[in-house]
């Protein structure tokens, strides 16, 4: 089968890795993939076994420097139209669009922009899917972006959908449902690993993410409350946005794009791993830290599919700083309850790996 993702880059994401995670494994299989992505080629952080055939349209056109970074002349018209005109994107869509191989069998939107480039796809032979990865109106406050992005729901795809939760928005937003096929995890890089000696700090360990969807507020203010209590507390963050850590007045240590083997260790060190989004869509760092024997605090919405309160974790309702903290101070205080969660949270995730997760997608496009 000739299988096409469709994407709109291919920088470290926890949406683009999943991506990775299901495609590597289709090409394993005997499919032939291709990724077709706007923006220039940035995939290196990937390790792929298998092989892809990647297009990358954009690197054929010509480019510049712009503060600091390489971009084409492409890029930057469409970012000051942006500003201006919704919808501008209208000259990448078909970039996209013209570059999906002929003979693709099926073809797979994964962001509401893609979809626009796969629904314009000729082909009348090629199934179209719509791997849908969150409910994306909520990443928008502007009431026509967000009408924008619920008209590709419309398009006629079949969906693929991350969670349980994204799919209930579908169905009570749009009126349909998809396939719920939950991501998963590499438990051969993502399990415990040895803890520091002899430190006495206690390691809240979180993404740090500045996204306001991501609750990074809300952490931050649940951590003062904790550190009141447990003055030997540190909030430990990661990601590429370290300025972060200059933003408050707590101890903060932020581990810089850390590697996947890395971010193990970082899980199995701390003594509690927090999830204070807003929203998510089977977050990847739940599965992670249960996989690596963290204990986890976590918030609803779109963990349902794995994370249950007092059974393998503790969850708390999002935009709640105190339920946050008293969640944390919890497992701080009771090492009985950690043992006891972190066992059921192995039991949980271990199911929940990528190849059981590709092989749903594979079924799925089969048609199965």
């Amino acid at each position: 089968m000739n299988i096409c993702f469709v994407m709109w880059g291919t920088d470290r994401t926890g949406g683009n890795n999943a991506i990775f995670q299901v495609a590597d494994r289709l090409a394993l299989n005997g499919n032939r993939v291709t990724v077709v992505s706007a923006g220039l080629s940035n995939h290196g952080w990937f390790s792929f076994q298998s092989t892809l055939g990647f297009i990358y349209p954009e690197e054929r056109l010509s480019k510049i420097r712009w503060k600091g970074k390489t971009v084409t002349i492409l890029q930057l018209l469409q970012g000051f139209l942006a500003r201006f005109i919704p919808g501008a994107e209208i000259t990448k869509h078909k970039l996209l669009t013209n570059n999906i191989p002929g003979d693709s069998d099926v073809v797979i939107a994964t962001y509401y922009e893609t979809a626009f480039a796969v629904q314009a796809y000729p082909s009348p032979s090629a199934r179209k899917y719509y791997y849908v990865q969150h409910y994306e109106p909520v990443f928008f406050q502007d009431s026509i972006q967000k009408e924008r992005v619920k008209q590709t729901y419309y398009f006629p795809f079949n969906w693929i959908v991350s969670s349980s939760w994204a799919n209930k928005q579908l169905s009570e937003n749009i009126g349909k449902k998809g396939l719920v096929v939950i991501p998963g995890s590499d438990l051969k890089t993502y399990y415990p690993r040895s803890k520091r000696n002899g430190s006495p700090l206690r390691k809240i360990v979180s993404l740090g993410k500045s996204l306001p969807i991501k609750g990074l507020k809300y952490l931050l203010e649940a951590v003062e409350m904790v550190q009141k209590e447990i003055p030997t507390v540190q909030l430990v963050l990661y990601g590429n946005e370290p300025s972060i850590k200059d933003s408050s007045s707590l101890p903060i240590e932020y581990m810089v794009k850390p590697s996947d083997d890395e971010l193990a260790i970082i899980y199995s060190d701390a003594d509690v791993v927090v999830t204070p989004s807003l929203f998510e869509s089977s977050p990847s760092p739940p599965i992670e830290a249960m996989a690596c024997g963290a204990p986890l605090v976590t918030t609803r919405y779109g963990t349902e599919d794995y994370c249950f309160d007092n059974l393998n974790c503790l969850v708390v309702p999002p935009a709640d700083s105190r339920a946050l903290a008293d969640a944390i101070i919890r497992l701080l205080s009771d090492n009985e309850l950690c043992l006891r969660l972190t066992g059921q949270a192995f039991n949980t995730v271990k199911n929940l790996t990528w190849d059981n997760t590709a092989k749903q997608f594979q079924n799925a496009i089969n048609g199965n």
